[in-house]
Order: structure tokens, then C-alpha cells, then sequence
């Protein structure tokens, strides 16, 4: 019985999925990234069985190199007034990868000390990432970028990219 509830609830989430509304360019997964990438988590899906994480990719600058793509993107910007990073996102580049069993989560922001400052580098639970992408306390953590490290095709790090 527990088994048909989990699958029933896999495949609610499924089809949840499945009538988002965004476009979505390239729906099969992309050879494994040697680095990781920065992206924007779109959906967690956390089940007993397998969870997948489902991601558009970005590109994150700082420094010089922010100022550059920040002009390129805005042509009329004012040269002198150029952020010290910059996120460029032209395009929907939506990818699912499964987790691996011994995936590392960490977060930047997610919870603060006694003193008011935020717990850098925080391990949390896939119970507590389904919970921040399923709450709507935490819907901003939507535009916060995280690098997602995948190897054997398998998602094995997700690190909250910190942005001052």
C-alpha cells in the first residue's frame, strides 16, 4: 500500500511537471559538465526511490568580467554604473538529472546564527531541499543561483551560489 502512494505521489509530481507552462528547448539531458554549472533549480522532485533535480543554466560573472557581459547584454547601459556580478540568462536551458545517493547540499542563506549572520556553507537534509522548493516561504531561493556539480550523469553536489 505504501509503495502505490509513493508511486500515485511520483507520478502526481510528474504530471505537475508536465503542464508547466515554460517552454522547454532541450528536454533530454546533457552530457556530464566537467565543472559545475550555475543554474537556477526550476523543480525538486525528492521521492523514497529516486529524486531528480530539474535546472536551467546560467552564466554567473564577477568582477571585469561581469561589468563585460552586463554591457553586452545592456548596449545603452551606462559604462560607468556596471555591477560587481552579473547573471545572464538568455535563453531556457532546462535539465534533469537524477541525485546521486551521497549528494552533498550546502546553503549560504538559508538560516542564521544567534549573532544574526548566516550559516555559510550549512549541510542541509533532501528533506529540507524539497522543503525549500515546495514552500512558498522559501519561493525566493527560485532566483538564487546554485552550482550543480554532475558526474556519471548523476547530480552528486548542489551549492547555494552566495550573492551579496
Amino acid at each position: 500500500m505504501k509503495n502505490k502512494i509513493i508511486t500515485l505521489l511520483a507520478m502526481a509530481l510528474l504530471i505537475n511537471a508536465c503542464n508547466n507552462k515554460e517552454e522547454v528547448k532541450n528536454p533530454k539531458p546533457k552530457p556530464e559538465a566537467p565543472l559545475p554549472t550555475v543554474s537556477f533549480v526550476k523543480h525538486a522532485f525528492i521521492l523514497s526511490v529516486d529524486s531528480v533535480i530539474t535546472f536551467d543554466t546560467i552564466e554567473f560573472f564577477t568582477g571585469k568580467d561581469a561589468g563585460k557581459a552586463y554591457l553586452t547584454d545592456n548596449a545603452s547601459a551606462d559604462t560607468d554604473d556596471v555591477p560587481s556580478f552579473y547573471i545572464s540568462n538568455p535563453e531556457k536551458d532546462i535539465n534533469s538529472f537524477s541525485l546521486s545517493d551521497s549528494v552533498v547540499i550546502r546553503m549560504q542563506t538559508f538560516s542564521n546564527d544567534e549573532e544574526g549572520n548566516f550559516r555559510f556553507d550549512e549541510a542541509v537534509s533532501l528533506k529540507t531541499l524539497r522543503q525549500i522548493f515546495s514552500d512558498s516561504r522559501y519561493k525566493h531561493f527560485r532566483n538564487v543561483p546554485f552550482r550543480i556539480t554532475i558526474k556519471d550523469s548523476r547530480i552528486t553536489e548542489i551549492i547555494e551560489q552566495y550573492i551579496p
